[in-house]
């Protein structure tokens, strides 16, 4: 499973929310370009980007630790 759809597969399933799921959908596409263009992306872009979207990071964790939290912890859980 390529990393942009493991994002969206936690959003559909409750694990994070639908915004944080296409934030960190985002983030991984740009992750794949800076790993395989990185000859021509600029450090400096990357930085501003992650200090921008740090935040984003936090709240996936906060999510995760979460959805291990809850009783059912099953995928697809109706159960809340």
């Amino acid at each position: 499973m390529d990393k942009p759809l493991t994002f969206k597969v936690l959003a559909e399933n409750q694990v994070i929310s639908p915004h944080l799921g296409a934030q960190m959908e985002r983030m991984a596409k740009f992750r794949n370009i800076v790993v395989h263009q990185y000859a021509t992306v600029d450090g400096a872009i990357v930085i501003l980007i992650l200090h921008h979207h740090l935040p984003d990071f936090i709240s996936y964790k906060q999510a995760v630790l979460a959805f291990l939290a809850r009783p059912e912890k099953s995928l697809g859980s109706s159960t809340q």
